[in-house]
């Protein structure tokens, strides 16, 4: 495997994901049906339905860095501020997503615990500050659902400009209706 280089911020600690983490991950994010609202996979109802997703999430967000340069972070936390030092509390950073334009999507998701708090906002800015400072990227781009107002809040913050609205992930033949696209070009970022 790549390097997976380690992020710190205010409270966070953004790092390769470990074969330990798997059962964690799998219920801070995939165990918790709010959590599951706000992610494309929103119909598991079985243990081993959460332990096969976030299998799926970790490699969606590893295998990147092989290719790529790029990829995704295990969202911990850095001291005992907020919980547990070093808690695993969700994800953060990029993927290949759906559309052929091959410019990463941003994904995140944090535990319920933790939302409220700018969490999301704080590791979602730190994986693109380190994008657009350490690759040649020139544009990234995210989804949400459209009652996702946190989320697309996050995307907003970042300085990602809404583009219009699309069909991705099944959001359609799901009844979830279109997604609200954003991107965000290198140039338009301000760390």
């Amino acid at each position: 495997m790549e390097h997976i280089p380690r992020l710190t911020t205010e409270r966070l600690v953004l790092r390769g994901f470990t074969k330990n983490d798997l059962h964690t991950f799998a219920n801070t994010i995939f165990g918790d049906k709010e959590v599951m609202k706000t992610l494309p996979e929103n119909n598991l109802h079985t243990t081993a339905q959460h332990v096969q997703i976030a299998s799926e999430y970790i490699s969606t967000f590893t295998d990147p860095w092989k290719q790529f340069g790029w990829g995704g972070w295990a969202v911990t936390l850095k001291d005992d501020t907020i919980g547990k030092r070093n808690q695993l509390i969700g994800f953060c950073g990029f993927l290949c997503g759906e559309l052929s334009d091959a410019h990463p999507e941003i994904g995140y998701g944090i535990g319920q615990s933790w939302w409220g708090q700018h969490i999301t906002s704080e590791a979602a800015k730190a994986s693109v500050d380190w994008l657009f400072g350490n690759t040649n990227v020139p544009k990234i781009w995210g989804v949400t659902y459209k009652n996702n107002i946190g989320s697309q809040k996050v995307l907003q913050n970042l300085g990602m400009v809404h583009d219009g609205d699309i069909d991705l992930y099944n959001s359609i033949s799901e009844n979830r209706g279109l997604m609200p696209y954003f991107y965000m070009t290198k140039e338009m970022y301000v760390e």
